[in-house]
């Protein structure tokens, strides 16, 4: 299509309509992350439990990711860096 306001404007309108019957419409592209995460709060299905089973904390990924791995089995390690 043309690559303008008025087109851009009916694409939005066209999209969110869709959103409000299937949030997971256009491959899931408008899925908030927090949904992979920790499941969708309004949507209460026991046999749809979050995608993640391991959420590793930015604040201490290093330590988090290299214990995740040991528990793997996996020879795995992020090493610690400190911007100068």
């Amino acid at each position: 299509g043309k690559c303008n306001s008025t087109e851009y404007a009916a694409y939005v309108a066209k999209t969110l309509a869709e959103l409000r019957s299937d949030p997971y419409e256009n491959n899931c592209h408008f899925v908030p992350q927090t949904v992979y995460v920790f499941g969708n709060s309004s949507v209460k299905n026991p046999t749809n439990p979050p995608f993640c089973q391991h959420v590793l904390k930015q604040e201490n990924l290093t330590v988090a990711f290299n214990t995740l791995m040991a528990q793997f089995g996996l020879p795995l390690e992020l090493e610690k860096h400190s911007n100068p």
